[in-house]
C-alpha cells in the first residue's frame, strides 16, 4: 500500500481520537503549536524533539549517502519519512496502549485486529517507500 495513503488512514484515526478527547503526542505537537504560536512552541518540549529527530535522520542520511550509493536527497527524505512515521507511530502506540486499559477483553482483540495490521503495513510502506519502489 502507498505510504501516502497509510499516512492519511493513520492520520484520520489519529484526528478522530484527538476530537473524542484522547491526547496522543503528535496532538500535544499540534496543540502546543497553536496555542501559544510559535514563541511558545519554541520553548515546549516538542521543540526539542524535533531538532534532535530531524538532526539524527539528516546526520545518519548524509552518513549513509556518504558510504552507500544513494542519491544525495536520500537524507532529506530519510528525516521526513522517520518524523512523520515516527509520529504516527507513537499515536498510534497510546491509543492502543488507552484500548489496552479499558479492561474489557472484546476491546483489547478489535483494537489489536486493527491496529496490529495498520501498523505492520505503515512500517513495511515505510520502507517501499525510502527505497523509491513505492509505486
Amino acid at each position: 500500500m502507498k505510504f501516502l495513503t497509510i499516512c492519511l488512514i493513520a492520520i484520520g484515526i489519529i484526528i478522530i481520537f484527538n476530537a473524542g478527547g484522547v491526547v496522543t503526542p503528535a496532538g500535544g505537537f499540534v496543540f502546543a503549536f497553536l496555542n501559544g504560536g510559535l514563541a511558545s512552541f519554541k520553548q515546549s518540549i516538542y521543540w526539542t524533539a524535533l531538532k534532535i529527530i530531524l538532526t539524527v535522520g539528516i546526520g545518519g542520511g548524509a552518513i549513509a549517502s556518504l558510504f552507500g550509493k544513494a542519491p544525495p536527497e536520500s537524507f532529506l527524505i530519510a528525516s521526513l519519512v522517520a518524523t512523520l512515521g515516527g509520529a504516527i507511530l507513537a499515536d498510534m502506540l497510546s491509543v492502543f496502549i488507552i484500548i489496552w486499559g479499558v479492561g474489557d477483553v472484546w476491546i483489547r482483540w478489535v483494537a489489536t485486529a486493527i491496529f496490529i495490521p495498520l501498523v505492520i503495513g505503515f512500517v513495511l510502506s515505510m520502507i517501499s517507500f525510502w527505497r523509491g519502489s513505492d509505486g
